[in-house]
């Protein structure tokens, strides 16, 4: 004899035979998304005259710069926009590297107020006749590090 109580607990999805599920592909499909990463530091192009930008945001980061070879490096390699650590302008693909004496200006403006700029390594920051702008929440020079410049 069918129970009467059945019916009032049936669900009300129909229900699929297992044989007719057999037959149907299932599929996953991965979506990429777009980067979404803001840049905590980023660099302007540079110019004819050779001015170097680093620009921060609210966001507290260590920026550590060095001579290497004569040429000025920065621990950014590998973030988005910095091909490596000579890469200058983080705007334009590829390595933009400068000389320390060919940089007309070196800047680091921070909005934040709360990045910190180091001057490290083993061979002077000899800058010619370029200007040094940094307006950040710290500067450090390590010891027995040299930084020179003729101008402002």
């Amino acid at each position: 004899m069918p129970n009467p109580a059945r019916r009032c607990f049936r669900s009300p999805v129909q229900r699929v035979s297992r044989s007719s599920r057999r037959g149907a592909a299932r599929r996953l499909i991965a979506e990429t998304l777009e980067d979404r990463r803001l840049l905590a530091v980023t660099t302007e192009p540079l110019n004819g005259d050779n001015d170097v930008v680093f620009r921060g945001d609210s966001n507290t980061d260590t920026v550590t710069f060095s001579v290497v070879d004569g040429f000025l490096e920065h621990n950014l390699a590998g973030r988005p926009g910095f091909d490596s650590s000579r890469d200058l302008d983080s705007t334009t693909p590829g390595d933009q590297a400068l000389r320390v004496s060919q940089i007309g200006s070196l800047s680091f403006l921070d909005s934040g107020q709360n990045d910190r700029a180091t001057f490290n390594g083993a061979e002077p920051f000899e800058f010619a006749t370029a200007a040094l702008n940094f307006s950040v929440g710290r500067i450090t020079v390590s010891p027995g590090v040299n930084v020179s410049t003729t101008s402002g």
